[in-house]
Order: C-alpha cells, then structure tokens, then sequence
C-alpha cells in the first residue's frame, strides 16, 4: 500500500525544525541558514506583523520588489513628488515645488494626499489644532469636494471649511518621507512573531537578544540591492549607506518625473542603530559608487564580496 503523507504531521514536523533552528540561535548566536530558514517560513505565519513578512520577501525577491510596505511607501512619496514639481510656476520656467492650485490634479490627486496624511505623526497634526481623528474626517471630507472634470483631472468644486484647508495643506507641505522599517520594530516584532508560532518560550526572549545585531545585518543584505519599480515607470535602487550620524541605513535612490524632465531623490527605507565603525569590515567604502553585493562575516561585519 503506497504511503500518504499526512499534511498535519508534515506542518509538525516543519515547527519543530523551526523550533530546532530557534533553540540553535539561543544556544550558538547568528545562524546565516538558520535566519534564513525562519525568516521564508515565517512570511506567511507573521499574524499581520508587515516588518517579518518584508524582510522575508526581501530574502524571496532579491532582484525586484514588486509589493509590501517599502515599496508602496516609495511609489507613494515618488508619486507625491510629482505631483510637488510637474507644473510650472508663474513664469512657466521651472517647477513650483512650494506651491500648487487645487485645480487640473492628476486622478490619483485623493490617493497621494491619504498616503501622505497616513504618514505625518501627531507633531505634524499638532499645528492645525486638531486631533487625528478629526483631521482624518476632515481631509476625507476635502477630498470630497474634487470632481473629475471633462478632460479627465480633478480640480475643487466646493469650497472647503477651515478645518479641511488647514489639514489638505498640512500633508501637501509634508515634504520628509518616513522610513518604513526601523531595527527596533524589527527586533520587536521578530520577537512577536516567534512566540506566536510557538517557536520561542517565555523567558527566552533576554537570551535570544544577541542574535539581534545578526538579523539586522543580514536584513540589510538582503535588502541591498533591490530594484523598485516605482509607480509611474522609473525604478528605485535599495543600498546600504552610512547616516550622517555614523549608524547604518538602506536608502534608496530614485527618478520621478518632473517638468522639463527627471528629478533625483535618496530616500531612508531602514534605519538601525548600529554604527558603520562597528559592523563593517575597515576595507569596506559604502559611498555611492561602491554598488558590491555584501554578505554577513563570520565577525558580524557586513563585508564586501
């Protein structure tokens, strides 16, 4: 009789190889394989953590990034740029980065303003004088009043309240992008993620803390990189550089289209707090020009292959 696989007892035996990888951490340090295998499995068991789900599919898609937070944070703010420098200013000569009229917008116009108030933290809000929640009605309300005319962009057909003005121009003027993932957040929400698969115990979240430093190098090496093709054609380039700060980051560098054509930005997209002294091997330069792919060292410093 030919032999079944039962798909509960395979699920079983995949949790305590998991189980077996974690118990390997706790007791050696950084695993690269072991990092690796956790972080695949663990992409589609996150329980709604995006940070371990992207950096499992940053392992997964090492060439072109097609989905998760990263990528839809950058075609939102590249998308937001545009829209900041596609019209000319009132001699007709270069882009009005600092000014625009609520008239012939882009149809996308309501989801670039939503996804830059999504991203402003209450110290942005603060100057309005509202509360998030009612800011969040208040912009929706803005939006509202924007119809598609007949040439197929949107201009404002109402006049909006105070409250609408002060919030619509409050994301509009938000010109710094946030970073999507940061080590803290990852570190927590690895840490999560493991106890809800039951793959690490009480108590044994203190031990496990060395491994901590590993899994943000190898985070940042499998980012590096990383193409991004952003929403209306040019592709974004994930690498990692040094803050000015000294502290370790992947940025990436992008075009959007402009007037007159093509605009430049670096945009952060993972900050750590470990220092460039610390973690990287003396020879290597993490300037613009050095495009290398890194690995993990058996020291824990990022090196250059």
């Amino acid at each position: 009789m030919a032999y079944q696989f039962s798909p509960i007892r395979l699920a079983m035996a995949r949790n305590d190889e998991m189980r077996k990888r974690v118990e390997r951490l706790l007791a050696e340090g950084f695993r690269d394989d072991d990092i690796t295998k956790l972080l695949l499995w663990l992409r589609e068991r996150s329980y709604g953590v995006s940070s371990v789900r992207e950096i499992g599919d940053f392992v997964a898609h090492s060439d072109t990034k097609t989905k998760g937070v990263v990528t839809q944070d950058l075609r939102d703010f590249f998308r937001y740029l545009e829209l900041r420098t596609s019209r000319p200013n009132e001699k007709g000569k270069k882009p009005a980065f600092l000014q625009i009229e609520l008239k012939d917008l882009p149809p996308d116009f309501r989801e670039i303003v939503m996804a830059r108030f999504n991203q402003l933290d209450s110290s942005e809000i603060k100057p309005t004088g509202l509360k998030r929640k009612t800011a969040k009605a208040a912009i929706e309300s803005a939006l509202k009043k924007f119809s598609v005319g007949a040439n197929g962009t949107l201009n404002l057909q109402t006049k909006m309240t105070k409250e609408e003005d002060l919030i619509l121009s409050c994301a509009l003027n938000s010109f710094f992008p946030k970073t999507a993932l940061s080590q803290s957040a990852l570190w927590r929400d690895f840490c999560f993620v493991l106890k809800k698969n039951n793959l690490l115990r009480d108590g044994e979240e203190k031990q496990l803390k060395p491994v901590e430093r590993g899994l943000v190098l190898f985070s940042l090496v499998a980012m590096h990189g990383t193409e991004i093709t952003l929403a209306s054609g040019p592709v974004a380039k994930l690498k990692v550089m040094k803050r000015p700060d000294g502290k370790l980051c992947v940025s990436a560098n992008g075009l959007w289209n402009m007037q007159g054509g093509f605009g430049g930005a670096v945009v952060p997209v993972f900050d750590t707090d470990l220092l460039a002294s610390d973690c990287c091997d003396p020879a290597l330069d993490l300037d613009e020009k050095d495009t290398r792919p890194l690995e993990v060292g058996a020291d824990l410093r990022l090196v250059a292959l």
